[in-house]
């Protein structure tokens, strides 16, 4: 039976584990990797480079967000040449020219030429000739609305031009691939920035600098990535599910005397670099939800898995045979 007065000792020590091994590779097993500089949406900050954020739909598909409310799905992503192919999931890429703008954005359009276009809503379709795109996917394909997108640079009068006289300007948009005008197109991305072509040719990986001010990007060498994933997973093999830190918390049952005291403020002075706490015998029956889930025994009593909170999973071991007394069971 345990007396009123005992207190529960917890000591927590933790194992670091490296940064950037717990980072998602991908929405769908197949689905383009994703890797640095990307990230995927919720994952650690270390796992990609400002700017470059990718999320998965409810379809588990990988999605590109773009300034202006731009959502398109990523069919293929290139880390060598650092450039990535997109599309609208919908068939209707046009619907996007109004609200597209880069210059908030890490990406750049990977074309040569870039146009400027006149987008119309004409009551009658235009003759098609090579200035004119049929973008009328913007008006779900209404029978009464035919929305064509037009070069700019053309003039309305030149002989070879469709007759616009049917028609009301919506707006213009500037500096766009024609690709864009296709509705099943795919649109290709780059960027420059960071870039990690150098490491790519040296056979390393690239990563965030650490301890840095400002976003900067380090190579790092595979082989020693490699053999530090390897030792970290058998660390997570050690701990099973204790996650990426190995919490070991040893559990004393105490009699509250004036000597338990005297000891207890020794052991937690001689452990303060390791910040030691103590917990009440109920907090550490919630901790481990009544003792529930029994993970082993060792020569020094038995370990329970607990949870500290939602992200912090523990270990807690009752130990018996202590310098500090009896143990309660």
């Amino acid at each position: 039976m345990l007396v009123a007065s005992s207190c529960v000792l917890l000591l927590v020590m933790f194992a670091s584990a490296g940064a950037a091994t717990d980072c998602p590779k991908n929405c769908n097993p197949d689905g383009p990797l994703v890797r640095f500089p990307f990230r995927l949406k919720n994952s650690h900050s270390y796992c990609g480079y400002p700017g470059f954020e990718i999320s998965c739909s409810s379809n588990n598909e990988t999605v590109l967000e773009l300034p202006g409310s731009v959502k398109l799905f990523v069919s293929m992503i290139d880390y060598k040449a650092q450039k990535l192919h997109a599309y609208d999931p919908n068939g209707c890429l046009p619907k996007y020219l109004p609200l597209i703008n880069l210059s908030a954005s890490p990406f750049l359009f990977k074309y040569k030429q870039l146009q400027d276009f006149t987008v119309f809503d004409c009551s009658i379709e235009p003759p098609w000739t090579g200035e004119l795109y049929n973008i009328s996917c913007i008006s779900n394909y209404d029978a009464e609305h035919n929305v064509i997108a037009f070069h700019s640079h053309s003039s309305i009068n030149n002989p070879f031009s469709p007759s616009l006289l049917s028609c009301t300007k919506l707006y213009n948009v500037s500096l766009v691939p024609h690709q864009m005008l296709y509705p099943n197109g795919n649109l290709i991305f780059n960027w420059i920035r960071p870039n990690c072509t150098n490491c790519q040719a040296e056979g390393k990986l690239c990563k965030l600098k650490q301890n840095s001010s400002q976003p900067e990007i380090e190579c790092s060498d595979i082989s020693k990535q490699h053999r530090g994933a390897t030792m970290r997973k058998k660390v997570i093999v050690i701990g099973t599910t204790l996650g990426l830190f190995f919490l070991s918390i040893s559990l004393y049952y105490v009699r509250r005397s004036d000597e338990s005291e005297k000891r207890i403020k020794e052991f937690l002075e001689d452990y303060k670099a390791l910040k030691p706490t103590r917990y009440t015998y109920a907090d550490i029956k919630r901790i481990t939800d009544q003792f529930k889930d029994f993970l082993g025994e060792g020569s020094y009593g038995k370990v329970f898995k607990g949870k500290l909170s939602s992200e912090i999973l523990v270990a807690v071991k009752v130990l018996h045979g202590t310098k500090w007394g009896r143990v309660y069971k």
